[in-house]
């Protein structure tokens, strides 16, 4: 009977302890649903959890990966690994992969924001097989932090790289606003890179599609400030945009840095009241201030000043440097001793694992090979067969073309001149995309190969080009010139390839843009055509349609 009893006592407990955890379950899934839209209320309910009512390992690390993603959502940087860690240590075991891969996302920032870059990559590089599986959201974000890890050590290529793999996941995925916020870091990143050009015009189509404040605020404040930082500074346009910064979003997004420079755009266009407003508002002896301070008087030629504010400055960042350095000089050797420790650890714990790499790796080098031989081959099949049609096509087109009697009006003239620049421009896109795979010693290559070069060379001769196609079209482009003094002369280059008959995927190749820029600077020519209303509108519209 007794027995009976605690048999009956136990049953009770368990299934009593089972609706728990159903019950702790159903409050998790609840937070993970808006975690998205409302962290601040995800991160109360997760901390104010009894941590004993977490009585399965797997409610143990969806508690600690939803606190992981919350306090993240909430902009706070967690150097502490441990909510990380429990999850990836049981997801990586059990999965679903979603969550090992957020899991990993979530333990590389923890290394990330306490400066350990090298693990940090390390966590990063191994969420990216699982996200790639499940979960394309974070797979892109896993690229834009890898970006910035990869920033932080000054290893610009693989910045770049990373960036742009980012940019293509959120355009295949349609998030327009992770699209445009990589939209913008890559302007950040051509900016610091001395790329001024390529930033300002990232900028600029940012600025012509997006509907996200945040976003537009963040690209106004970059805009401004590549305007205060290049080589020829325009702080007439810098003080407008940070103006309208200030006013339409109420100075979101700019920092110390931007509101010096602000002051310093003030300053040296006449208003210098408003600059010392700002700067009265600005922390003092600090190396950024002694800086625009420096600017400021260099600007009003108080030539002993600025030189005073330029050596503070000096000496600031010579102290500044020299306590890095010695601080970078302790890390590295803490670094140093404890790594020395750990490959000492590592041999001995691992004597036989060196040889089973090298063998493995060899193999694998052995296969890799093999299959980048036999893809080289197929593709050198494929490609000449390519290029014999191409050239099969060309034949047929000019064959047609010399039996035909052209019209005398000028509008099929032109189109028929356009369609001879068809077959070019083909030909520019197929060697653009395969050149380095075909053996320089086939002829067919080589022929294509003289074609397009030739033709390269005759687009880049900018008055030999323009001569032909006023012979051709009753001199448009002198007209252009002489109508339009006000266009860029980036934008005549697009208006005479435009002329000459190419499309925006050639147009792309041939400038290196993008082709979104292409279509840009066309409706921009187009429109200012149209505002300004030049004798010879008529035939400028028709020569771009």
């Amino acid at each position: 009977m007794k027995s009976r009893t605690l048999l009956l006592v136990f049953a009770i407990s368990v299934i009593l302890q089972g609706c728990g955890v159903r019950e702790v379950k159903h409050l998790l899934c609840d937070v993970e649903s808006f975690i998205y839209e409302r962290p601040d209320s995800a991160l109360a309910i997760l901390d104010t959890m009894d941590r004993s009512s977490l009585s399965t390992p797997g409610l143990r690390a969806h508690h600690a990966l939803l606190h992981a993603m919350a306090l993240d959502k909430n902009y706070i940087d967690v150097t502490d690994d441990s909510l990380a860690r429990i999850a990836v240590d049981y997801y990586s075991k059990h999965g679903p992969k979603k969550y090992e891969a957020r899991s990993r996302y979530y333990l590389g920032l923890s290394y990330y924001y306490r400066e350990d870059y090298n693990n940090a990559i390390i966590e990063f590089t191994k969420a990216e097989s699982p996200a790639l599986e499940s979960d394309s959201l974070y797979l892109g974000m896993l690229k834009v932090v890898q970006a910035d890890t990869y920033a932080k050590t000054y290893n610009v290529i693989e910045e770049y790289n990373y960036l742009l793999q980012a940019h293509d996941i959120f355009k295949a995925l349609g998030n327009s606003y992770y699209y445009q916020a990589v939209m913008l870091r890559l302007s950040q990143t051509y900016s610091n890179n001395g790329d001024d050009g390529k930033a300002e015009e990232i900028i600029e189509e940012l600025l012509s599609i997006s509907t996200y404040d945040n976003l537009i605020s963040s690209a106004l404040v970059s805009y401004a400030f590549i305007n205060v930082s290049k080589s020829t500074p325009d702080l007439r346009l810098a003080d407008e945009i940070y103006r309208r910064n200030y006013n339409d979003y109420q100075g979101d997004n700019m920092t110390v840095q931007h509101y010096w420079a602000w002051a310093y755009s003030l300053a040296s266009t006449g208003k210098e009241s408003e600059a010392q407003s700002i700067i009265n508002q600005l922390e003092d002896n600090t190396v950024h201030s002694s800086y625009w301070k420096y600017l400021i008087s260099k600007s009003k030629g108080d030539i002993s000043t600025s030189f005073n504010y330029l050596e503070t400055y000096l000496n600031l960042k010579n102290k500044t440097v020299s306590s890095a350095l010695k601080q970078s000089l302790a890390r590295s050797q803490r670094d140093y001793y404890e790594s020395q420790y750990d490959i000492a650890e590592y041999r001995a714990n691992n004597a036989d694992l060196r040889t089973v790499i090298i063998i493995v790796s060899f193999l694998l080098i052995i296969v890799l090979i093999i299959l980048i031989f036999l893809r080289y081959i197929r593709r050198q099949r494929e490609v000449k067969e390519s290029y014999l049609r191409y050239l099969n096509e060309i034949k047929r087109q000019l064959d047609e073309s010399a039996n035909e009697s052209y019209p005398e009006l000028k509008r099929k003239y032109m189109q028929l001149y356009k369609s001879k620049y068809d077959t070019i421009g083909m030909l520019y896109e197929q060697l653009a995309n395969t050149r380095g795979l075909i053996n320089a010693s086939d002829s067919v290559y080589r022929k294509v190969v003289d074609i397009v070069g030739e033709f390269e060379e005759d687009y880049q001769s900018r008055e030999k080009f323009e001569s032909m196609l006023d012979d051709d079209f009753d001199g448009i482009m002198t007209n252009l010139r002489n109508e339009m003094p006000d266009l860029k002369e980036a934008d005549y280059v697009v208006f005479r390839l435009l002329v000459a008959g190419f499309d925006a995927t050639v147009i792309s190749h041939l400038l290196h843009t993008s082709i979104n820029t292409v279509y840009i600077r066309k409706s921009r020519i187009k429109s200012r055509i149209v505002h300004s209303d030049p004798p010879h509108r008529a035939q400028f519209l028709e020569a771009m349609e």
